[in-house]
C-alpha cells in the first residue's frame, strides 16, 4: 500500500504568495527582495524596499474541532515479481476465477514463468489488465474503481514470488478546513538620511496598498486582456492551494537598522487552505496478505 499524502505544503504556500507579491509590486520589489523573514535573521542595510514573509500561525488554524472523512472508490492495484523460478505447475487467479495453469519446464527463467501468468489471466477476459512491469515483475490492474480483485497465485515448491497491494480500492480523505495567516512586512528607508531610491521618502504604503487590492481582486487577469487565468488562480497552483480570505487592517512598524530607522506596513493576510491526509483503506485482501505474506 501506498504511503499517506498530506496536502498542506508550507513552502509552496509561501513561494505563491512571493510570486503574487512580486506580480502585485510592478518592478518596485525584486524577486530577491521578497523572502520568509527568520527570527535570528537581521535585516541588511538596504536603500530598496524589501517585504518580508512571516506566518502568523505555523500551521493553518482548523475551522472544526472535528473535521471530517470522505471516501472515494479507485481502481485496485496489485503488483507481483517471481524471485525464483521453479519447474511444474503455476497458477494465477482474480474476481474468484482461477487461469489454467502455466506449466514451467527447468529451464524457464522468472521472465518466462511471469509472461506466462500474464497470458493466463489475460485468457480470462476478466475485468482487470494484467501487464509486465519489470524483468520478472508484472501488474494487476482493476478496470473498476472499488472492485477487490482477490488475486490468487499458487507456485510449485522451489518457487518465491512476491505478492502486494499496490494501490486498494478505496482512497480516505480526513480532511479540515484551516486559515493560514501570514503577515507581510514591507520595510523601506524613509528617513531624511537615506531616501529609497525610488526617490520617495516611503514607498511602503503604496505598495501596501497595491498589494491589499491585487489580493481582493478576483478577477484580474494575468495577461491584459485574456480570460483566464487569473491572479488569484495562481495561488491555488502548483500544491499551495490558496484561497484569499480577507487583509486585515495595515499596522506601521519600526525597527533599528545598522545606526538608522527602518519603517515600514505590516499587513496580515488570511487564506482558506484544505488540510487533509490522504490514505488507502486495507481491503481483506491486503489484510489477507499481511496475515499470510508468502503466497502457496
Amino acid at each position: 500500500m501506498p504511503a499517506d499524502t498530506l496536502l498542506w505544503d508550507e513552502d509552496a504556500c509561501l513561494d505563491a504568495i512571493k510570486v503574487f507579491v512580486v506580480a502585485a509590486c510592478k518592478g518596485a520589489v525584486k524577486s530577491g527582495d521578497v523572502y520568509r523573514r527568520k527570527g535570528s535573521a537581521v535585516p541588511a542595510t538596504t536603500t530598496r524596499p524589501r517585504i518580508l514573509l512571516a506566518p502568523v500561525n505555523e500551521l493553518p488554524v482548523l475551522s472544526s474541532p472535528m473535521g471530517e472523512e470522505s471516501d472515494t472508490a479507485q481502481r485496485q492495484r496489485w503488483a507481483i515479481t517471481v524471485d525464483a523460478a521453479a519447474a511444474g505447475a503455476w497458477t494465477i487467479g482474480a474476481l474468484g476465477q482461477t487461469a489454467a495453469p502455466f506449466v514451467a519446464g527447468a529451464m524457464d527463467t522468472p521472465t518466462t514463468i511471469r509472461d506466462g501468468l500474464v497470458a493466463a489471466l489475460d485468457a480470462l477476459a476478466l475485468a482487470v489488465t494484467a501487464s509486465t512491469t519489470g524483468a520478472a515483475a508484472m501488474g494487476v490492474l482493476g478496470d473498476v474503481a472499488g472492485v477487490s480483485l482477490g488475486v490468487t497465485l499458487t507456485k510449485p515448491a522451489g518457487g518465491a514470488v512476491t505478492i502486494e497491494v499496490v494501490d486498494d480500492n478505496i482512497r480516505r480523505a480526513v480532511y479540515n478546513w484551516g486559515i493560514y495567516t501570514v503577515r507581510l512586512l514591507i520595510r523601506d528607508t524613509p528617513s531624511a538620511e537615506r531616501t529609497p531610491s525610488a526617490g520617495r521618502r516611503s514607498v511602503a504604503l503604496g505598495i501596501a496598498e497595491r498589494v491589499r487590492l491585487w489580493f481582493q481582486s478576483s478577477s484580474l487577469p494575468v495577461v491584459n486582456g485574456s480570460a483566464y487565468p487569473y491572479r488569484s488562480d495562481l495561488l491555488a497552483l502548483a500544491n499551495a492551494r490558496l484561497s484569499w480570505r480577507q487583509t486585515h487592517a495595515p499596522r506601521p512598524f519600526s525597527e533599528q537598522d545598522a545606526g538608522g530607522w527602518t519603517r515600514g506596513v505590516a499587513l496580515d493576510v488570511d487564506f482558506d487552505v484544505p488540510c487533509a491526509l490522504l490514505h488507502d483503506v486495507p481491503s481483506l485482501d491486503t489484510i489477507a496478505l499481511a496475515a499470510v505474506p508468502d503466497v502457496t
